[in-house]
């Protein structure tokens, strides 16, 4: 466990409640440690937090999209777009989902 690690684990013991703390671990785990099965647990507690942004869902997205769980991802990229509907990432994404199921109509008209 590295310093990083150490220091958002810590955090998690004086609050768990912070959305930050969650979400900069499931960064560390998808950026950092490049495992995105281990930061899934990290990123769905911070969707779960009062008021979760955009990004959050963009992750969740991109860990199901990078495991062709394509269902689960399209969800979570419409839930980022419903939080702001101006998240290009989440938009781009989700138009690829289309492209990859064969939805190429619906790719040209969802974003």
């Amino acid at each position: 466990m590295d310093t990083t690690e150490q220091y958002l684990f810590h955090a998690l013991k004086l609050d768990s409640t912070n959305y930050g703390t969650w979400y900069y671990l499931g960064l560390l785990y998808f950026h950092g440690r490049k495992d995105q099965a281990a930061s899934l647990p990290y990123f769905l507690k911070a969707s779960r937090m009062e008021k979760p942004s955009a990004q959050v869902y963009l992750y969740l997205g991109a860990v199901h999209h990078n495991a062709s769980n394509f269902v689960e991802a399209e969800k979570y990229y419409k839930l980022g777009l419903s939080v702001d509907p101006y998240h290009d990432l989440c938009a781009i994404y989700l138009a690829g989902i289309y492209m990859q199921t064969e939805r190429r109509e619906v790719a040209r008209n969802c974003c």
